[in-house]
Order: structure tokens, then sequence, then C-alpha cells
């Protein structure tokens, strides 16, 4: 039957609440994801900061340490003979790193950083990312900004179709009730 304080209004407004809702619901999942993302080291974002020196007293060794406790790639060159001593890097990313060594200058483009460290014996080149990226290579070739319109497009698909579903049960299982009383009878015009 149909409920005693249930207007059709009521239930749109109820609806509309729950769609409000449902949304900044998401955009909260969202942040506390991203917040993890970034806390867990899986996504580098522009502001993520290298905390690294390379003077005269540092050797290879404990800048490859250091640069291993990062979420960055890297590339260690030999200043004298210009070969990659070690590193941490993408193939296709090398040309960029050569093009620091050759320079010796931090060089970047609009999605990515390429900083420049050295001493007397290495030159270190750090890829730093200007937007935010997945920190595994696998993910990077998509771009968080695709992944967080996706989720929210995903999110809100659900939650529309999931809503109005329950909203059009509501209205077909009331209009099923006034239907049947009109065939018995039950209701006088």
């Amino acid at each position: 039957m149909i409920k005693k304080n249930s207007t059709i209004r009521g239930r749109i407004i109820r609806t509309v609440l729950e769609l409000v809702t449902g949304t900044l619901l998401s955009i909260l999942l969202f942040f506390i994801f991203t917040y993890l993302l970034v806390f867990t080291g899986q996504l580098n974002v522009y502001d993520s900061k290298i905390e690294i020196s390379v003077s005269d007293t540092s050797n290879l060794s404990d800048v490859v340490q250091a640069m291993n406790n990062s979420i960055f790639d890297y590339v260690v060159f030999n200043r004298k003979t210009g070969t990659i001593e070690e590193g941490n890097y993408q193939k296709k990313d090398l040309p960029a790193y050569r093009e620091v060594f050759d320079k010796n200058e931090s060089v970047s483009n609009s999605e990515v950083y390429y900083g420049y460290y050295a001493n007397s014996e290495i030159v270190l080149t750090v890829r730093q990312p200007m937007i935010p990226e997945f920190v595994n290579p696998n993910l990077r070739h998509i771009s968080f900004n695709l992944f967080s319109y996706l989720f929210f497009f995903v999110f809100e698909t659900i939650l529309l179709i999931w809503s109005l579903t329950r909203l059009i049960k509501e209205f077909s299982k009331n209009f099923l009730l006034i239907q049947k009383s009109f065939k018995h009878g039950a209701v006088n015009i």
C-alpha cells in the first residue's frame, strides 16, 4: 500500500538527497584513496620532494642507496666518461636523462622535471613528475587525471542507476496497488 506520509514530492526529494549524499561520499572516498596512494608511495605528485645531497664528499653507493629508497626514477652518470653507472629508469626516458647530462642543467617539459645534481665524479638526474602519476611504470600510461574522471563517472553512474531504480520500483509498486484498487471498485471517484 501507499505509505501514509509518502508523497511523490517527498520521494523525489529523498532521491535527490541520496544523489547529493552519494556524490559527497564519492568525493570523500576519492580524497582518501588519493591520500593513501601518496602515503604508500604509489602515486607521485608535484610537491613530492627529493631529500638528497650530492656534494663532493658523496660517493656513488651513498647516492644510489638514497635514490633506491625514494619513489623517483633516476640515472647516475660518470661525469668524465658519460656512461651510466647506476639507475632505475624507463628506457623511453633515457634521451631526457642524457639531455640533462649534456646540458649540465635541469630540463623540464609540461609533464616532467628532470633534476640535475652533480659533484666532481658523478651526475645524478632525477625524474620528477609535474602532474600526478603512478609510480609503477606499467600504470604510468594511465593518466591519474583520467583515472579520477573514470572513478567519478563510474561511481556517479552506479549511484544514479541505484537511486533511480529504487524510485521507479516504488512508483511502480504504488501504481500497481492503485490499479488493483480501481479494478476491485475499492476507490470511488
